[in-house]
């Protein structure tokens, strides 16, 4: 409800905003390798970093669950934003993991299916407007997508990617 109330606000004035879908990628596997403790703690540093670069008289995050955010941009900066909260979480949730894992760059664990799989370190997926997360999951990594107007949706790993019709 927090979350509606500020974006009824935002079109009631007329106001420039971005919203942007935030979710860490491979989530699931990580907390269950190294426990829902461990799951936590990188929610709690996401948020941080989440926090840290928003502007707090005028932007809004929103926590929607789990490892899932929401943020609503209110200035014109937040492709930069964007970039700065993948940047920062992906260097500092490398000391979230063993070693080992590390330099494997994941962990091999049972799939639903009982069958060993590898699974790549947890990474952050940033959709930036409308249904952008999707396009931005679709990329293996780190990714974030803009899409200002509609137009072919394009995302690029680790890259913005911007999709403006003039």
């Amino acid at each position: 409800m927090p979350i509606n109330r500020r974006i009824d606000q935002l079109l009631q004035h007329n106001s420039h905003f971005s919203i942007a879908y935030i979710n860490i990628d491979n989530f699931k596997i990580y907390s269950d390798q190294y426990g829902y403790s461990k799951g936590d703690l990188v929610i709690e540093l996401l948020a941080q970093i989440i926090q840290s670069e928003i502007e707090p008289a005028i932007d809004f995050v929103g926590h929607i669950g789990g490892d899932d955010f929401i943020v609503l941009f209110a200035n014109l900066d937040s492709a930069e934003a964007a970039e700065s909260i993948l940047r920062r979480f992906s260097q500092r949730v490398r000391h979230y993991y063993l070693p080992e894992h590390l330099q494997m760059g994941g962990f091999s664990a049972m799939d639903r299916l009982g069958a060993a799989t590898f699974y790549p370190l947890i990474t952050l997926s940033i959709g930036l407007a409308s249904a952008a997360k999707l396009q931005a999951k679709k990329q293996v990594g780190e990714s974030i997508f803009i899409n200002k107007r509609r137009a072919p949706d394009i995302a690029q790993p680790a890259l913005l990617a911007q999709a403006d019709v003039g």
